[in-house]
């Protein structure tokens, strides 16, 4: 295809003579072509990865959720009498430096014998702890049928943990409790900032409501649902350590899902119609 350049009329954005920059042709539009489609194909395989975890809770500011703890039972141990049971991920949060839009979590290689890139680059992870939950949310996705009473990792740093205590304590741990959650603010935790108990369900009674969900988590469930990817596979996605620019995120507020609408209406069981959700 053949293009006259050069003449910009009603158009300032290239001198006389020149195209564009955002107009490619020739072996310029081949190249840009080809480049694009390297892309893809690289990330391909990684998002498919991604897609395999399990999803991260979090909510929009202003909104409010439901949700029930899988875990975060008390301690046996006479040692530790009024401690949460619970596992702890050092993590980054940080921009995808191909999807500007897009912030993402990735579990921190510094105990790796790779080394970290992140870290390389002088950003320093966080300690968060980790909760499977259900989130009882309704939520409207773009393609396919809604969502709800999704086991979700529920991630939460210092703040929020003090939170946490505060109703473990009260309350003799939080696995199996429900809670009502609020995010007040765009500055507000991104798993809520305000946390109300609402009531308590058991183990028995969640198998027959969710025949078929995951409701019991050893090793082998968190190695498979973390946000664990090598140092060659971060590389790959485009981070650039060791100096060149990365950025860290102070306040997680990205995600693929839409806000909650309401629930939908279910059938009552006798043995299970008194659960807050």
């Amino acid at each position: 295809m053949k293009l006259k350049v050069g003449s910009n009329k009603g158009n300032g954005t290239a001198a006389p003579g020149k195209s564009p920059g955002w107009l490619k042709t020739g072996a310029a539009a081949e190249k840009q072509m080809a480049e694009q489609a390297e892309t893809q194909n690289a990330f391909g395989p990684l998002n498919e990865k991604r897609a395999k975890l399990a999803p991260e809770f979090w909510m929009k500011t202003g909104s409010t959720a439901r949700i029930t703890f899988l875990t975060g039972e008390l301690s046996s141990d006479p040692d530790e009498t009024g401690k949460m049971n619970y596992v702890a991920v050092n993590m980054h949060t940080m921009r995808h430096p191909k999807f500007p839009s897009r912030w993402d979590n990735y579990v921190c290689l510094k105990e790796e014998e790779s080394g970290c890139p992140f870290c390389d680059s002088d950003n320093d992870p966080t300690w968060v702890a980790v909760f499977p939950i259900l989130d009882h949310r309704v939520i409207e996705k773009k393609k396919g049928p809604k969502e709800q009473h999704v086991v979700r990792l529920y991630l939460a740093k210092s703040m929020t943990m003090k939170l946490l205590h505060l109703r473990a304590n009260t309350l003799g741990g939080i696995q199996f409790h429900t809670f009502d959650l609020a995010r007040t603010g765009d500055k507000a935790a991104r798993v809520g900032d305000d946390i109300q108990h609402v009531g308590e369900v058991t183990l028995p009674q969640l198998k027959k409501k969710f025949p078929n969900h995951t409701l019991e988590f050893d090793e082998d469930w968190y190695l498979e649902a973390l946000p664990f990817f090598t140092r060659e596979e971060i590389l790959q996605m485009g981070f650039k350590p060791e100096g060149e620019e990365t950025q860290v995120a102070e306040a997680y507020n990205g995600g693929a899902s839409s806000a909650p609408t309401d629930q939908d209406q279910q059938a009552p069981d006798p043995e299970i119609e008194d659960l807050p959700f």
